[in-house]
């Protein structure tokens, strides 16, 4: 699986990186908190001061605002699963290619069903609800006020107003101050807590510069290239010779939002879509395609360029491939887009899967989320 990750736009990446050693926690006392009682996750404390963007505080984050989170769990025997990785991508290894199921990974490396039961019920007695495990036991998602989720993690969220990179239009946001953390009996079970900042969320990389602003070199008058690549110009650029067509492989594509237009539906196979449009024009053989819709469903085509060229050019260059799984989310927030991976991981239908978007990398480290992920 490979995965585009940027820091929003050029502009801002020195920002972001140096960030994560300007960052400072807003350290402030919790009514009725007993220090010695929790312990500290992976999900650290976030301010914006020290930022190099316009950042206004706002106060703090209502009570009543109503957020979804997911609580990361830890695994077992985590140095023993870091050796089998290793061990079945090694050439000459006896376990060379022998990848675990999911269910030899859940036997051995998964939070056990204790851990999880032991999670849920503090979630609940916290007055949290739509406390849900994922299938693989990997995470917890739960719903609650902010005042419930601040009172639950010993933090404190806060808002702030502020304007994005590249004249990006001004935006509320707000985060965590201090670091997510949960009572010590709990501390060698959780691993972070995502959804307590939605400062940054993932993005695609298409569009345009915005007005006025010379970021980029005036094109020349002739394009370099003039022509648009076809499936079969990839072929020899890549030198493919006579190597057969992924006709047996399944693939998988991640997405998010509304994908009518994009691929076939099920609920109408028959209406026109790109994919089918491009196979047409290019002579090639149409690909069954399955979508699976990981959440309630969204209506947003934000991101519809980018996903007909992952479906496109992934089947294209493939020549054929046995199925396409597309995997859509209901947004680019870390909340729906970890279900999303896991849908892809715990279903172990394709074997390659490719998502072309990204985010802040201190800012996905820093709220816990990336470990969730890796």
């Amino acid at each position: 699986m490979h995965t585009h990750v940027n820091d929003w736009t050029a502009p801002a990446r020195t920002v972001c990186r140096s960030a994560l050693f300007a960052m400072g926690l807003l350290l402030c006392h919790v009514p009725g908190a007993q220090a010695a009682a929790w312990t500290q996750t992976q999900t650290q404390g976030i301010t914006l001061q020290n930022f190099k963007i316009a950042a206004h505080s706002a106060g703090q984050l209502p009570g009543t605002t109503q957020l979804r989170i997911i609580v990361g769990l830890r695994l077992q025997n985590a140095t023993q699963l870091a050796n089998e990785i290793v061990a079945v991508n090694t050439p000459g290894n006896p376990s060379y290619g022998k990848y675990l199921t999911p269910a030899q990974f859940a036997a051995t490396y998964a939070p056990t069903s204790a851990q999880v039961e032991a999670v849920a019920n503090y979630l609940k007695t916290e007055g949290l609800t739509n406390v849900t495990p994922a299938s693989n036991s990997m995470y917890i998602s739960a719903s609650g006020t902010a005042a419930q989720i601040s009172a639950a993690f010993n933090t404190t969220l806060w808002q702030y107003h502020i304007s994005g990179p590249n004249g990006e239009p001004a935006r509320t946001v707000f985060a965590n101050t201090q670091p997510a953390q949960v009572p010590a009996s709990l501390g060698n079970i959780v691993l972070s807590v995502v959804g307590l900042q939605n400062i940054d969320t993932m993005h695609t990389f298409l569009g345009s510069w915005p007005a006025g602003q010379a970021l980029a070199p005036t094109p020349p008058s002739t394009p370099a290239n003039p022509i648009t690549f076809t499936p079969q110009d990839f072929w020899k650029v890549y030198d493919v010779g006579s190597i057969a067509a992924a006709a047996n492989t399944t693939i998988a594509i991640f997405a998010e939002g509304n994908l009518a237009g994009i691929v076939p539906l099920a609920s109408n196979p028959s209406a026109p879509n790109d994919l089918r449009q491009f196979e047409s024009e290019n002579k090639l053989p149409q690909v069954p395609v399955s979508v699976v819709q990981v959440g309630l469903g969204s209506s947003d085509t934000s991101g519809a360029i980018e996903f007909d060229m992952d479906t496109q050019e992934s089947t294209g260059m493939a020549g054929a491939v046995k199925q396409l799984i597309v995997y859509v989310a209901d947004s680019m927030n870390d909340i729906d887009l970890i279900p999303d991976f896991n849908a892809f991981v715990t279903q172990n239908k394709a074997k390659a899967g490719s998502a072309s978007w990204g985010g802040c990398e201190t800012l996905e480290y820093v709220s816990g989320a990336m470990p969730v992920y890796d």
